[in-house]
């Protein structure tokens, strides 16, 4: 094994770094020991390091599983800078610079590669994996592996691929969050039964907690940001929240963009740059920004939804105060929140029954016979086949998400995305809109009218909703959104460009589809159990460092600086009161001060003229003596 001052060097050699973060070295030096380990290291714990440092010191290559590609570019270009050489492959690769990848981990010249675990379903990619002198495999958000987890992803079931064909490759499984069920889960999922677990403690000190009910969220959101003096990142589900929530902080007087899937990859680039760099004070983003990026001045985390999981929130939330000082962290809540969550918990788990149709409408839509040879990838329009069956979207979309977790079939990550169009023509060119064919002028108006934001944002769109407005057929307005893009009116994206699916093995009659009803119940029963912690945590009297602890099976004494510890702490404004009403007409020695009060309340006068001395509403002299601080 290594010695540990080698991997000093190192990390101020790379990284620049003095010091280790907790546990890190205890990791890699479990790695250089050729020992499997699962890292539960919560947001801002370092996780990256624990194998980039390893890699460099290891012969041969770490394959690095990663879930978005985003996320697996900016890593690799901050290792480029830092003169490690690193590659990516995922969808967005063209074939022939992937080939030349390759060649070059093969060659030796590339020490990480990030892999999409979408990658491992090619057979030919894997035939080339076999070539690859693996040493080391790192699976990051390693709790998407495990359905018990709060992001499970059926691709990454995939990663059992690798293991099969390194049986006896060093694995590290990296996670912010994970409970008891899904650490095991990750471990039985990667073949690593007896890995050592690593885990830090859930708690933050520095991060003062906040649930925020309010009836006008809007509005109480952009006041929160503008007290704050530093960066911030507000989350929310929608992206057209996005743009409402940063245009209203625009007109308050603050630098802010929208962050979301829409905008294309150069603009979330030079965003997220700007914001890094301290150009842009806020972000307002879906939930995905924040991953892998390390912005340790961030004084407020706001969430304008409320997550569905307590998981989603430690890590989201944990994007805050990396520096070590004190940051905010809002929860927005209203009254209809927990019938939403609750809506969207059950079209998660329809009836065994729908899914079983639903695979057999799959077979119809893509004309597969019983008995057909799987593995085949044919084009998938998720919007069309809802369309054509009549199916509703997210049950749907769910009984294909369990569909592929029981590996009966395989859906390209962007199968559910609808048709988008982003408005790309400006105004005072709209007049020639009377010069061009009728259907096209309709169509065109007919976007302004249905969909709010289209001039600001790429939105989803349905086309049938459009053809059923204008009374005509879906055939032409598709074709209609067409003839706009090319007149430059639109940017128009249809849902199926890139969308595939391919039964795994061979396709089957969709009466032998089974699910297995035990572990499909207690799955919903945990996802249940999810759900009501986080409905608990808006509604609690007891400490939120001390509840998020008792989650993650961590003992925590209270906090004593979260809203609700702070509100329990808080003296009896009466006392506050009465202290200054005997100040105002004289001052007192502090002992005489505290005995005009009865014995049982003493302390809290104690605490009263420390919190009054402290707002400067006081003056205590150096004998003691206390006096209303009349400047």
């Amino acid at each position: 094994m290594a010695e540990k001052s080698s991997y000093h060097s190192l990390l101020r050699q790379y990284w620049g770094y003095p010091n280790f973060r907790p546990n890190q070295v205890e990791i890699i030096g479990k790695i250089m020991s050729g020992n499997n380990c699962l890292a539960v290291l919560p947001t801002g714990g370092g996780k990256s390091i624990c194998y980039q440092l390893p890699a460099l010191m290891l012969p041969g290559l770490t394959l690095v599983i990663s879930p978005l590609v985003s996320l697996m570019e900016d890593q690799v270009n901050d290792l480029k800078k830092r003169k490690i050489k690193a590659a990516a492959l995922h969808a967005g690769i063209p074939r022939n610079k992937a080939s030349l990848i390759i060649d070059e981990c093969i060659g030796g010249y590339i020490k990480l590669l990030y892999l999409a675990p979408e990658r491992l379903l090619s057979y030919k990619f894997q035939e080339s994996l076999m070539n690859l002198p693996v040493k080391l495999l790192a699976v990051d958000e390693a709790h998407c592996i495990s359905q018990w987890g709060h992001d499970f992803r059926p691709s990454y079931l995939q990663i059992a691929t690798i293991k099969s064909i390194f049986p006896n490759v060093t694995t590290l499984a990296l996670t912010g969050t994970a409970t008891r069920k899904v650490q095991a889960e990750i471990m039985h999922r990667l073949e690593m039964p007896s890995a050592t677990i690593i885990k830090n403690s859930v708690y933050r000190k520095n991060l003062f907690l906040k649930v925020q009910p309010t009836k006008q969220k809007l509005f109480d959101t952009v006041k929160i940001a503008l007290q704050t003096k530093k960066s911030f990142i507000i989350y929310t589900r929608s992206r057209g929240n996005t743009v409402l929530i940063r245009d209203e902080l625009k007109l308050a007087g603050m630098t802010a963009e929208a962050y979301h899937a829409g905008v294309d990859h150069q603009a979330r680039k030079r965003i997220q740059d700007h914001w890094i760099n301290g150009t842009i004070q806020g972000m307002v983003a879906t939930t995905a920004f924040g991953m892998g990026i390390d912005k340790p001045d961030v004084r407020l985390i706001l969430h304008y939804d409320v997550p569905e999981t307590l998981e989603a929130y430690v890590q989201e939330a944990g994007r805050a105060g990396r520096d070590g000082l004190d940051a905010l962290c809002v929860l927005m809540t209203n009254e209809g929140d927990a019938e939403v969550l609750f809506n969207k918990f059950e079209h998660q788990f329809p009836s065994v029954d729908y899914i079983q149709k639903i695979y057999k409408l799959l077979a119809h839509y893509t004309q597969v016979a019983a008995g057909s040879p799987g593995e085949i990838l044919l084009p998938f329009d998720f919007a069309s086949f809802c369309k054509q069956y009549q199916l509703k979207f997210m049950p749907t979309k769910s009984a294909i998400d369990h569909l592929g977790a029981h590996q009966y079939i395989h859906v390209s990550d962007s199968f559910y995305q609808k048709s988008s169009v982003l408005i790309t023509a400006k105004k005072d060119i709209w007049n020639e809109l009377e010069s061009i064919p009728p259907i096209l002028k309709n169509i065109f108006q007919a976007l302004l009218r249905l969909y709010e934001g289209i001039l600001q944002i790429e939105t989803p769109i349905e086309e049938h909703q459009i053809a059923k407005n204008l009374n005509t057929s879906m055939a032409k307005v598709r074709a209609g959104l067409s003839r706009l893009e090319k007149m430059d009116f639109l940017s128009y994206r249809t849902s199926g460009k890139s969308n595939t699916i391919r039964f795994i093995n061979t396709r089957i009659d969709s009466r032998d589809v089974r699910l297995d009803e035990t572990k499909y119940q207690q799955l919903k029963a945990t996802k249940k159990e999810q759900l009501l912690s986080v409905i608990e945590y808006l509604q609690l009297k007891t400490c939120r460092h001390q509840y998020i602890g008792e989650y993650f099976e961590e003992s925590l004494p209270r906090c004593g600086h979260c809203d609700i510890c702070l509100e329990q702490n808080k003296v009896p404004s009466t006392i506050r009161e009465q202290i200054m009403l005997l100040l105002k007409h004289n001052s007192f020695q502090l002992d005489d001060l505290v005995n005009r009060f009865d014995f049982v309340h003493r302390s809290n006068v104690l605490k009263a003229i420390m919190e009054l001395e402290k707002e400067e509403v006081i003056a205590v002299d150096h004998a003691k003596r206390i006096t209303l601080d009349l400047s």
